[in-house]
């Protein structure tokens, strides 16, 4: 869904939703804690170097061995292409923003020592979704439940995607320095090292974006909805007050209206509810 085995290449193995599980667990502290901006540490994620194509290629050009770099930027430039299929789309532009700073001697201020989760937001979204579910539940409208469990959805992919943005800006400070220390083992002034990381900045961007399919854009809107706080609910309710009170304007002031006026009908797109669950997959807790 968000194309991680495709960044093994930039930045090693995501492991977020190995952690999931006990990152739900610590936001049950917050119930118990009346502390604000509580933090969770987890363990730095790992940074294999061996497990990626991209790097150690990139470093055998520099003692003159092109023909493995040119076959594994290939390999690399079509993951990238297929990346940008999945709802990960935006971190490509993000670790070339990232690696295009390092380059110019930047460093960003998201980057620190270690991964923290805001225990706080994570409550919050819990407590958010909860809400949502308790009113899908108490609804027998069906453009209602549809506008809810698109809000659901969205709050949950928005969360899923935060994570995984938090663990990326974790390990490209490290493949940055592990580009720079193999540059420098072997002598290669530093400015070869900015023109190093420029070449991987420039082959992203020169990367062919492919559309997504149907399903894939449809979640990826509500995400983006979500992180942009519209809510879907929202919406239907106040198209829904207007549909009453327009009804009520054309009927001289005197209630004609059903017992339940029938807003908009939103477009299904795809079953979010059910999308979310496949996504989670057994076992894996949930929001």
């Amino acid at each position: 869904m968000f194309g991680l085995e495709y960044l093994e290449n930039y930045v090693g193995e995501i492991t977020f939703f190995e952690r999931l599980r006990s990152i739900m667990e610590f936001s049950l502290v917050i119930k118990r804690s009346a502390g604000n901006g509580l933090l969770v540490h987890t363990p730095n994620p790992s940074f294999n170097s061996h497990r990626q194509l991209l790097i150690p290629l990139l470093l055998e050009k520099h003692e003159g061995r092109s023909k493995p770099w040119l076959d594994g930027k290939r390999k690399a430039q079509r993951e990238a292409e297929l990346l940008s299929q999945t709802l990960g789309i935006g971190l490509l532009e993000h670790i070339r923003n990232t690696l295009l700073d390092a380059s110019e001697g930047k460093q960003r201020a998201s980057q620190v020592g270690h991964t923290d989760y805001d225990m706080n937001y994570v409550y919050s979204t819990v407590q958010g979704v909860q809400a949502l579910q308790a009113k899908l539940q108490a609804t027998e409208d069906e453009d209602e439940q549809r506008a809810l469990e698109e809000d659901i959805t969205g709050k949950i992919l928005q969360f899923y995607l935060c994570g995984i943005y938090t663990e990326v800006d974790q390990l490209l400070p490290k493949v940055v320095d592990h580009i720079r220390n193999g540059l420098d083992s072997k002598m290669i002034p530093k400015d070869r090292i900015r023109s190093t990381l420029r070449e991987i900045t420039d082959m992203i961007k020169g990367t062919r974006r492919m559309d997504m399919d149907h399903d894939t854009a449809h979640l990826w809107r509500i995400m983006f909805d979500s992180g942009a706080g519209v809510s879907k609910h929202v919406l239907w309710l106040a198209a829904r007050d207007a549909e009453q009170a327009m009804r009520l304007r054309c009927s001289g002031g005197s209630s004609v209206l059903s017992t339940q006026a029938t807003a908009p009908s939103m477009s299904a797109g795809v079953s979010s509810t059910s999308t979310v669950q496949q996504a989670l997959g057994p076992g894996d807790g949930g929001l």
